[in-house]
C-alpha cells in the first residue's frame, strides 16, 4: 500500500509544479474572422527558454526565445471555432496541455439571439399579413368597382362629347358649302334681260293692248327663269 502511495504523491506534486510553471489562457477572440489571441504566462520562479505551441496536430510554433518569471507573451492566430487541444513547452521540459473553446462571446451570442427574435417576429408578421388583410387593402378592394364605374362614365361622356362636336363640324361645313354652290353662276346660264318697253307703244296702241304686251312678256321672262332652275 505503501508503495502505492508514494508515486501517487509524487505525480501530484509533479502536475502542482507544471501547472505553477506555464499558463495558457484565451483573451480575445472573433468567431466571425476566426481571428484569436493567445497569451502565455510564465508562472515559474526561474526564467523559461524556447517557449514553444502546439495546436492541436499542428506543427510547434516558436512563441519567445526567453520568458522571465512573472511576465507574459501574447500571439496572435487564425483558430476555426471549437475546442482546440493546446500544448506549450520550454527548453526546461516544463510542458502544459489544456483544452480551450474557441466559440463565440457572450455579447456574440446575445446578438444572434436578438436576431433570430426578430427573424422570428418578421415571418410571423409577414403570415399575419398574408392570411389577415389590412382594413386599407380591404377599402382599396372595395373601390374598384365604384372606380371603374366611374372611369366608364367618364370615357362615355368624352366620347359623346366628341360625337357631337364632329357632328356639328359636319353641319357647318355641308351648310357652307349648299351655300356656296346656291351663290355660284352656272358658265352656260343666260343672263336675266330686263323687259324692254318702247315709250311709243304707249302712245299708239289702248290700254288693252298694252296689257297684253306686258303679260306676253312677263311669261318670257318666267320661261327664262323656268330654264335656269333646270339646269
Amino acid at each position: 500500500m505503501k508503495k502505492l502511495t508514494y508515486p501517487i504523491i509524487l505525480l501530484l506534486l509533479a502536475s502542482f509544479v507544471i501547472a505553477e510553471g506555464l499558463e495558457i489562457k484565451l483573451i480575445q477572440y472573433d468567431s466571425q474572422t476566426d481571428y484569436a489571441r493567445i497569451q502565455i504566462v510564465n508562472r515559474d520562479k526561474n526564467s523559461l527558454h524556447d517557449i514553444k505551441l502546439t495546436i492541436d496536430n499542428q506543427k510547434p510554433t516558436d512563441i519567445v526565445q526567453l520568458l522571465g518569471p512573472g511576465n507574459a507573451v501574447v500571439k496572435s492566430f487564425n483558430i476555426p471555432t471549437g475546442s482546440h487541444k493546446m500544448v506549450v513547452s520550454s527548453k526546461e521540459g516544463i510542458t502544459l496541455t489544456k483544452d480551450i473553446q474557441f466559440s463565440k462571446s457572450s455579447d456574440e451570442v446575445k446578438q444572434d439571439a436578438e436576431k433570430r427574435k426578430l427573424e422570428q417576429q418578421k415571418s410571423l408578421e409577414t403570415q399575419d399579413t398574408a392570411s389577415h388583410p389590412s382594413e386599407q387593402q380591404v377599402t382599396d378592394t372595395d373601390a374598384k368597382p365604384e372606380n371603374k364605374e366611374n372611369n366608364n362614365r367618364l370615357i362615355i361622356i368624352i366620347a359623346g362629347g366628341g360625337l357631337i362636336i364632329l357632328l356639328g363640324a359636319g353641319f357647318i361645313f355641308w351648310y357652307f358649302k349648299l351655300r356656296k354652290s346656291n351663290n355660284k353662276i352656272p358658265k352656260d346660264s343666260v343672263p336675266i334681260q330686263p323687259v324692254k318697253v318702247n315709250p311709243s307703244e304707249f302712245r299708239t296702241r289702248t290700254p288693252e293692248q298694252m296689257r297684253q304686251i306686258y303679260s306676253q312678256k312677263q311669261k318670257q321672262r318666267s320661261q327664262m327663269l323656268n330654264q335656269m332652275m333646270k339646269k
